[in-house]
């Protein structure tokens, strides 16, 4: 498709388990590498970038060197000064409020709701329908057994006219009866079973609120739907009230409890979703102006930022497994080289 560097884009994206020196850039003479870390992921949502960094320590250099993948293909970040002109660290390993994520957690909970609302909604007309259709054709086959009864009792008792009288008395009553019990069927108990049938749905997506670990735009999701349940089963309640369907209207008031309480949860996953782990390290040099940083692995300032000069050119920076360690451990190893020389680095490859 012409997208892309064919043959860079067939090499390991993110050269993982590889060392910097020697296998992805040339040694200098006599360097030797020390220490290497993977320190952080990075990422640009909006382009739809993705990069691995891995920050090495050699007797000569510290080299941060980030590669990863786009639509265009491969990336590349390399970051790089002598050891000998470092003097210090700085690190902040904190959490950002992320607003891009505020957006894509509403809209992912407000679609789900929106569909599974619109789910259930066809669900209930066809059950309702179904239910009706079952109900009518009871009512009709009774009307035909009261009318042939009726007929059998006029021609049985045709001479005794007062007891004929009594049993067609009996037949109607049973079949007033029987009418007004379908009849309340019909109107009462598709309303009251499908609320049930709502509310169990609805209390499958709170249990996944809990059982799924960290996973906080799938909880959401399925939040989304469960709100849709209890939301057919608030309507419930309104009809289920002019139906004087007790049943109906007790499911319908548990439905608005464990509404407010998908709402509540829903909200507290959107602010944990929106809490994204933020790293910030600095490797400082002796003679620069102060505060200059020749090796920056921090986040672009905005998430619509195209700019490449500020940081990274990364909107998000996140630390990894082995970044509390490299925080520990980098201005050690600087200092170690710097002062003993070879035995720091032998100190620091054991």
């Amino acid at each position: 498709m012409g997208i892309g560097e064919p043959a860079r884009n067939a090499t390991d994206t993110y050269e993982r388990g590889m060392k910097i020196v020697p296998e992805c850039i040339s040694p200098n003479e006599g360097e030797i590498p020390v220490k290497q870390y993977d320190i952080s992921v990075m990422r640009n949502p909006l382009r739809f970038e993705r990069s691995e960094g891995r920050l090495q320590i050699t007797n000569k250099r510290a080299i941060f060197r980030a590669v990863g993948r786009s639509v265009g293909g491969r990336t590349t970040l390399q970051q790089e000064f002598a050891i000998d002109e470092l003097s210090g660290i700085e690190a902040h390993r904190n959490y950002r409020f992320g607003f891009i994520y505020l957006l894509i957690g509403i809209i992912v909970f407000s679609l789900m709701a929106a569909i599974g609302g619109g789910i259930f909604t066809s669900l209930n007309e066809v059950f309702t329908e179904n239910r009706r259709a079952s109900v009518f054709a009871q009512i009709e086959r009774a009307d035909d057994r009261y009318r042939a009864d009726r007929e059998q009792i006029q021609q049985r008792h045709s001479g005794d006219s007062q007891r004929m009288q009594e049993e067609l008395r009996r037949l109607d009553e049973r079949h007033q009866n029987n009418r007004e019990r379908l009849q309340n069927r019909l109107r009462g108990s598709s309303i009251s079973f499908f609320g049930v049938v709502m509310f169990i749905i609805g209390l499958a997506g709170l249990a996944a609120f809990f059982l799924l670990r960290k996973r906080w735009l799938l909880k959401l999701a399925i939040l989304g739907i469960s709100s849709a349940a209890f939301a057919g089963g608030m309507i419930n309640v309104f009809f289920s009230f002019f139906a004087g369907n007790t049943g109906g209207i007790a499911s319908g008031m548990l439905s608005i409890i464990f509404g407010f309480l998908t709402l509540l949860l829903s909200i507290i996953g959107l602010a944990l979703y929106c809490l994204k782990p933020n790293l910030v390290l600095l490797i400082k040099t002796k003679g620069g102006l102060e505060g200059a940083a020749p090796i920056k692995i921090q986040r672009s300032r905005a998430f619509w930022s195209w700019k490449q000069d500020e940081g990274t050119g990364f909107a998000e920076v996140f630390p990894t497994d082995e970044t509390e360690s490299a925080i520990r451990e980098i201005n050690a190893i600087i200092n170690d080289i710097q002062k003993l020389g070879d035995h720091g680095v032998n100190k620091w490859q054991q």
